[in-house]
């Protein structure tokens, strides 16, 4: 059986690689828009909170809908309160 060859080797390069430099954008902080992520942040969490409030005030229980919904469909018929619906 014949023996492999094996590849020859390349020449060894003479010149060094040309360095690659990669884009930096520039490194200057802009204040606006950390100031603009900060407000909207702020908001953000603002808006939370005031969800959440809001959330439990307006949590009712099916009862007092109810007699809500009767009070707004006939108001001169039915005079009773949420808790005397309740009862």
């Amino acid at each position: 059986m014949p023996k492999k060859v094996s590849p020859k080797p390349t020449k060894p390069t003479t010149k060094n690689p040309a360095i690659q430099r990669k884009f930096q954008k520039n490194r200057v902080n802009n204040s606006s828009e950390d100031d603009t992520a900060d407000k909207t942040a702020a908001l953000l969490e603002q808006g939370r909170l005031l969800l959440l409030v809001i959330q439990q005030k307006v949590k009712i229980n099916g009862f007092e809908i109810m007699s809500i919904n009767l009070r707004n469909q006939s108001p001169s018929k039915i005079n009773l309160t949420p808790c005397q619906m309740k009862d």
